[in-house]
């Protein structure tokens, strides 16, 4: 029993949970138009983008972004006090990010490259934790 409580004492294996903010989030989905055998789009893939203000350039530029993936980001929806909530689990725990602003979009290019030539990517915070495959 008492090499329990020492267990307990020395290594905590509880999950840590972490809320950071943005100015404001977005699901993107990025498409990519074939024309074989007939024309369609196709989705390439899908990502949270997290995007803050920058008063230097008067304009948002991405903070940081994380793929869409099922096992790995969840979206929470609207809370209570009116913050959009995106949950996304990592090694050490889970990252809950939350913006006051949320909207969804459809293009042909990838928006968080189209803004590295605003922002390099050494430059911008890394709010979703670290890159998985």
């Amino acid at each position: 029993m008492i090499t329990l409580w020492l267990a307990i004492l020395f290594f905590d294996a509880r999950p840590t949970v972490a809320e950071v903010r943005c100015d404001r989030l977005e699901l993107n989905h990025c498409y990519e138009f074939r024309a074989d055998p007939k024309p369609r789009a196709v989705e390439r893939f899908s990502q949270w983008i997290a995007w803050d203000w920058c008063g230097k350039h008067g304009e948002m530029h991405v903070s940081d972004w994380v793929f869409d993936k099922p096992d790995r980001v969840h979206y929470l929806g609207l809370s209570k006090d009116c913050w959009y909530r995106v949950a996304i689990s990592q090694t050490h725990g889970i990252t809950i990010v939350a913006a006051q602003t949320c909207y969804e979009t459809w293009t042909k290019h990838d928006p968080e490259v189209d803004d590295r030539e605003k922002l390099p990517m050494d430059q911008r915070r890394r709010i979703f934790g670290e890159r998985r495959p």
